[in-house]
């Protein structure tokens, strides 16, 4: 994993563990893609199998997370 897939990745899983209230260390990344416009991350959470999507920019800086039906 890159450094800026980490980043994304790790912003989000503690946003969407923030919005849930589920500990971060129970999602897991299934997809992290790039754009002009800011980088998309789909997670898991493994023990309900809740899907969440969740847009990041380049910083680390979250635009949104929600669960989500991919």
């Amino acid at each position: 994993m890159s450094k800026e897939e980490e980043l994304a990745g790790n912003a989000c899983r503690n946003a969407a563990a923030d919005k849930s209230g589920v500990n971060a260390q129970h999602f897991s990344i299934s997809e992290v893609l790039f754009s002009e416009a800011g980088t998309s991350v789909r997670l898991k959470n493994d023990r309900s199998g809740d899907k969440w999507s969740c847009m990041v920019d380049g910083k680390g800086h979250v635009q949104g997370v929600a669960k989500s039906q991919f």
